[in-house]
């Protein structure tokens, strides 16, 4: 009997022992919280900015959480903002694993994801779209009541210099992204400036994510990092979010985004080409006729005024040659009568067969036409979208050996600032070109003309056609006794873009050819 109880004793000191051993194991082992932030939506306001903020500090500050997983389902928002998250994130992955969700996870969302240690994705999530837009800085329209020290006090940018800004601002995202990425990130510059959108198995292959996997996984991931051998899950912020307006794809658009954020502004965003083209064009109220010897033809639904052609109407007022703006073909056709030069910049309605018969006999009779085509929504509108962009200005062109393309010019080896602003340096022997080195379009048309007399250079892409070529920008024609001159820009014709390179040279010789055929009698 003795001996038993002390084999039954003896059972239950080693079951109490084990027990021990198995709490001392389990107290060694690291117990905690992983949190899990969630991040939707345009990041647009300070609200969400703020809100977003929050949650993030108090995962940093809460002891008990000891890893982060950040689910991304956004399209980026306004700089400040992005980069306020980016850098709110940095700091915590620093103290404590942060591992990313890209739901969906564009321009700005991902700059938010490229701050944690591992990202994951669902095969069909959209991320990249790396790459900043931008609201450009207004021109000054001085007060004498309201004064300023410096010509750029108000405005707070130089519309040239502006270009330098957003090159600053996209290498600051590239930089982040080869930071957190490491020599993971497979994907060169050249590729990620594109701001393409990839689907995730696509950014795994790139670099971009580390993995194909579900929130649950993200978790067990993060858990992992922290060293968790025990963990329970919790929602920051659940069932709560930013106060004010939600901001989705849907309900974004480029005046919105003015309203939000007036010029100039900065985005890290995804914004579908859509939204930006919603608003109305600039309406320009035209000067009153007065019988000048350049009729500028606004019949035809031309959204362009006195200051789209400022420079080249100064030259011309320099030569003695004025210019008179006509709102209907009447006025227009009775004004060619004593007209040396006809001006077509970016008709958004159609020429009839009749109108066109009429520039053409124009033409010959030893008239200069000025046929001038911008693809900038500016210029465009939604009249001319209806039409068909380019339908309009080829009505009248094609009549004359020229075409507009479709689509606009751009360059990521061989630009000014930014891609869609491309370098001229391939020119005929045309007097029109006389001291041209180097001409500066932006956004500019490709002419399509066997009298093709300006090119860019062979690295540049048609955006239509997503195909490398030497494109023509510029077309000289010699009609009858006159002239046909097609630019693929407007642009270039205006303050301050008309002092970039050789264009304010072009613009003077064009003076030149126009008031040669007003001296003749046009």
């Amino acid at each position: 009997m003795q001996m038993r109880g002390f084999h039954v004793y003896l059972a239950i000191g080693v079951v109490a022992l084990l027990l021990v051993a198995v709490a001392v194991y389990y107290a060694q082992q690291k117990v905690g919280l992983v949190a899990v932030i969630r991040i939707k939506g345009y990041i647009l306001t300070s609200d969400a900015a703020d809100y977003y903020r929050s949650l993030i500090k108090s995962a940093s500050e809460n002891s008990r959480v000891k890893a982060v997983v950040v689910v991304v389902d956004s399209f980026g928002g306004y700089s400040n903002y992005v980069e306020q998250l980016y850098l709110s994130l940095k700091h915590l992955n620093g103290r404590k694993p942060v591992v990313a969700v890209a739901v969906n996870a564009l321009s700005g969302g991902y700059y938010i994801c490229a701050a944690a240690s591992y990202i994951f994705a669902h095969p069909s999530s959209f991320v990249g779209a790396v790459g900043v837009i931008s609201t450009a800085p207004p021109l000054l329209v001085p007060s004498e009541v309201v004064l300023e020290t410096g010509p750029y006090k108000h405005t707070g940018f130089s519309r040239l210099l502006f270009f330098s800004n957003l090159s600053h601002a996209l290498d600051a995202f590239l930089s982040a992204i080869e930071e957190g990425r490491g020599p993971r990130l497979r994907a060169s510059r050249e590729e990620l400036s594109r701001g393409l959108v990839y689907l995730g198995t696509e950014a795994v292959k790139l670099g971009l994510v580390d993995a194909i996997g579900t929130l649950d996984q993200a978790v067990e991931e993060a858990a992992r990092r922290a060293g968790l051998a025990v963990y329970r899950v919790v929602e920051l912020g659940e069932g709560e979010g930013p106060r004010g307006s939600y901001y989705s794809w849907s309900n974004v658009t480029a005046s919105l985004l003015e309203s939000l954020h007036p010029p100039p502004a900065l985005y890290y965003a995804y914004v579908p080409a859509t939204a930006l083209a919603s608003g109305q064009p600039w309406q320009w109220p035209a000067p009153v006729a007065s019988g000048g010897k350049v009729v500028v033809d606004l019949s035809h639904g031309n959204v362009v005024s006195w200051w789209s052609l400022d420079a080249l109407l100064a030259e011309l007022a320099q030569r003695n040659v004025t210019a008179s703006f006509y709102s209907s073909w009447s006025e227009v056709e009775r004004a060619l009568d004593s007209a040396a030069c006809l001006v077509v910049a970016a008709p958004t309605r159609p020429y009839s067969e009749a109108e066109v018969e009429r520039v053409e006999e124009f033409v010959r009779r030893g008239g200069v036409l000025l046929l001038l085509f911008d693809p900038s929504y500016e210029y465009v509108g939604p009249q001319g979208l209806s039409n068909y962009v380019t339908a309009p200005i080829n009505s009248l062109a094609a009549r004359f050996g020229v075409t507009f393309s479709y689509g606009f010019l751009y360059s990521e080896s061989d630009y000014y600032g930014i891609y869609r602003n491309v370098r001229v340096r391939d020119f005929s022997n045309a007097t029109l070109f006389k001291g041209v080195r180097e001409l500066v379009l932006f956004t500019a048309a490709a002419v399509r003309s066997r009298h093709a007399a300006a090119w860019v250079s062979n690295t540049t892409y048609l955006s239509a056609a997503e195909v490398q070529g030497r494109y023509a920008v510029i077309a000289l024609a010699s009609v009858g006794n006159g002239t046909v001159v097609a630019v693929g820009d407007i642009t270039m014709f205006s303050e301050p873009y008309c002092r970039v390179a050789d264009n304010y040279a072009f613009i003077s010789n064009l003076a030149d050819l126009v008031a040669s055929a007003a001296r003749k009698g046009g």
